[in-house]
């Protein structure tokens, strides 16, 4: 195996700010769905998996729908984070979470090990095809054109690289101010990859995901897609592949 998959989970929200699904009951329901499914994922791609909860939850609480055969695929690092930074929002812990994971992986594995953040509530079901070894100086990412916005949900690097341009900014996360993980993410990578420090690489599928985010309550799903989705969803296709040809 020379990839992980990360997963961040919290179980009971660190804070109200931006939480649109609260109850500990439904998330950890819902955790515990995600988490069997990526561990089916991750054994078919010969990939391990991390995950990183962050209120204390009880790692067994986490597994339990995940079959025994399977349950070696899957490491659980919890801990109930300070609520120091609770005033800022959720981003702050998420960066945590990602820090200790990224330690631990480190440790077992080098500072070369290829990791893929994922989110632990919702399920990437095309995982086969995009989890990949990536080179020390890449980045897989997707942004918008302007790269003012990173989709953080699916993101990949290096423990390296994590740390020095993916992780760069977050002590700049405020998100009463308007300012998420998603914009100092999207800051330190567009810095990065102007300074020619990183190769920015698209990811050679669009994530299709599975689940409730808790963040925005939106509910996705890969098995039926309305028409106006589709319509979006090959549209958004057309332009990335417009702006990826004008790309230098």
């Amino acid at each position: 195996m020379t990839s992980t998959v990360l997963l961040t989970a919290t179980v009971r929200p660190n804070t109200e700010l931006f939480v649109a699904q609260a109850d500990h009951e439904t998330r950890l329901a819902q955790y515990r769905t995600a988490i069997a499914r990526w561990a089916d994922l991750v054994r078919s791609s010969d990939v391990d998996l991390v995950v990183v909860e962050t209120s204390g939850a009880e790692p067994t609480s986490l597994l339990s729908d995940v079959p025994s055969p399977l349950r070696s695929y899957v490491r659980v690092i919890s801990y109930e984070a300070a609520d120091t930074d609770n005033v800022r929002g959720k981003g702050p812990f998420e960066v945590e979470a990602i820090r200790r994971g990224l330690a631990a992986i480190s440790q077992e594995s080098g500072d070369e090990r290829t990791v893929y953040k994922g989110t632990g509530r919702l399920v990437l079901t095309n995982a086969g095809a995009l989890v990949q070894d990536l080179g020390s100086r890449s980045v897989r990412i997707r942004m918008t054109a302007d790269r003012s916005f990173a989709d953080t949900r699916f993101l990949g690097g290096t423990v390296a690289t994590w740390h020095r341009v993916l992780l760069d900014d977050t002590d700049q996360i405020d998100e009463l101010a308007g300012i998420y993980l998603e914009h100092v993410v999207a800051g330190s990578v567009a810095r990065a990859a102007a300074m020619r420090t990183i190769n920015l690489e698209r990811l050679p599928q669009r994530p299709v995901f599975d689940g409730q985010s808790g963040s925005t309550g939106e509910t996705y799903t890969s098995q039926y897609l309305r028409t106006p989705e589709r319509l979006r969803r090959l549209g958004e296709d057309l332009l990335a592949s417009i702006a990826a040809r004008k790309q230098v």
